[in-house]
């Protein structure tokens, strides 16, 4: 397959790109871990410096892809960024979680005051249903009554009409 002058050029720059990203690499992990053995970094910053996903772009950023810019100084800077990252993502953590709980109790006092009417109204329906209770057999006495007072007027009548006939 044949080239281009300018995809070749490109190839070799990324290349000599990663050859370097490589060799910054090898030279951040020797600094870190020498600094560690001098006593200079915590085992748990040590940790961090070197298991971190967000250390290589910090490295990146901080020595401007520059391997004499791995430096004591600059790691120290990478650390207090990382913190400061890792912090930051911990704050909006808590952050978002407070949110979430303060929805969650606002769906709970809404569901409990749901739950209050509802009972409300069960009581009220209930309470109805004994006053038509109430009412229906007042209803059914009146119509017995009536019925009663009925039959008496007839069979009264008729006995009128018995002697009058």
């Amino acid at each position: 397959m044949h080239r281009t002058l300018l995809e070749r050029k490109f190839f070799l720059a990324v290349t000599l790109r990663c050859d370097r990203l490589k060799q910054c690499g090898r030279r951040y992990i020797a600094e870190v871990d020498r600094l560690k053995a001098e006593g200079r970094v915590s085992e748990q910053n040590h940790e961090v410096l070197r298991l971190s996903l967000n250390a290589p772009e910090e490295l990146m950023e901080v020595t401007r892809g520059e391997i004499d810019g791995i430096t004591e100084n600059n790691l120290r800077t990478i650390l207090t960024r990382l913190e400061q990252d890792y912090a930051a993502d911990k704050e909006e953590r808590l952050r978002q979680e407070r949110l979430s709980h303060e929805e969650t109790m606002k769906a709970l006092a809404a569901s409990e005051r749901e739950k209050a009417e509802t009972a409300r109204r069960e009581q009220t329906l209930m309470e109805q249903g004994v006053v038509h209770k109430e009412e229906l057999t007042k209803l059914r006495d009146f119509e017995a009554d009536a019925t009663s007072r009925k039959r008496k007027k007839v069979c009264t009548y008729q006995l009128i009409c018995r002697e009058v006939c």
